[in-house]
């Protein structure tokens, strides 16, 4: 018949499968090897990505106000911080379609201190939003089905109220130059890759915060 597949066919269609096969469960090892680092790692070492400036740095932030790039070494913490919950009083929603990554995100955030809310798609966010006020950050995926990121944020922005300004960090796989050009020109102060890397997350976290609250001086 005509729709059956040659034998080198069969043979080419299994290794593309094997090859995304490999790429799936390396990814969820990398999920649980992240997990699995949250229950032992200190939070110490997240001081280490705070106030300093390394070249190629593969995340900028942009301050809501001036929409210009911020650096990252222009971040000061306290060193007494390292011996306290470094997220400690923040409120921060999380939003991610894949329940592996939405749990090690809000385990992470929760043990340095977060009260942390969750939920798995845009809309759902944005009722969450409405409904409870005002975070001191949003971590968002972008790629989510239906409503994604990118919507979620242009909705936020174009609000009326205290919404319109909240922090955003967008935390994807979407990491090309391009990618991140539209992430940030829709309104997310931060873009981080996938699978996050947990000190660079709490980093981000704190210097979007200080970088939205006004100065005390």
């Amino acid at each position: 018949m005509d729709d059956e597949l040659r034998p080198d066919e069969i043979v080419e269609r299994s290794a593309r499968l094997r090859a995304r096969a490999a790429k799936l469960l390396e990814h969820s090892l990398a999920l649980r090897h992240e997990k699995q680092r949250l229950r032992l790692e200190a939070p110490g070492r997240i001081l280490e990505h705070i106030g300093r400036e390394e070249a190629g740095s593969p995340w900028t932030v942009k301050n809501i106000a001036s929409c210009g790039p911020v650096p990252v070494g222009s971040l000061s913490v306290d060193p007494a911080m390292v011996k306290s919950q470094l997220l400690h009083g923040l409120y921060v929603v999380v939003v991610d379609d894949n329940e592996d990554a939405r749990t090690i995100n809000a385990t992470l955030l929760e043990t340095h201190g977060a009260t942390v809310l969750t939920a798995v798609g845009a809309k759902e966010a944005l009722e969450l939003l409405v409904r409870r006020g005002v975070p001191d950050v949003l971590v968002s995926d972008i790629a989510m089905p239906g409503r994604d990121g990118l919507w979620l944020i242009r909705e936020l922005r174009s609000r009326e109220d205290d919404l319109a300004t909240v922090p955003a960090i967008a935390v994807t796989a979407r990491v090309q130059d391009e990618d991140r050009r539209v992430i940030l020109a829709s309104g997310f102060q931060a873009h981080l890759p996938k699978p996050t890397n947990s000190d660079e997350l709490v980093a981000t976290i704190l210097h979007v915060v200080k970088q939205a609250r006004p100065s005390s001086s």
